[in-house]
């Protein structure tokens, strides 16, 4: 078999990161620039993720480089219990 190739392997360590805030998702820091106490940001290596706590999910906003946005996207990531 064959290993991913290196794109897909860094979209799954992304969103390993991603998920990772479903059971953590206070563990990222509220964003500098928006002082927005729900919006807050994981970094992972020259990545940005920004997201929104929610009562019972997340959303994910942007995963963007530190310095350059690379895409945007919505995405809902529940965490009900």
């Amino acid at each position: 078999m064959e290993s991913p190739a290196p794109a897909e392997k860094w979209v799954n360590k992304v969103f390993d990161e991603v998920f990772k805030l479903k059971k953590y998702p206070e563990s990222g820091r509220i964003v500098n620039e928006l002082e927005i106490n729900e919006i807050c940001e994981q970094i992972y290596g020259n990545y940005r993720i920004i997201y929104k706590i929610m009562k019972k999910s997340i959303i994910i906003y942007i995963i963007s480089a530190l310095a350059l946005k690379i895409f945007i996207v919505t995405y809902y990531l529940y965490y009900i219990q």
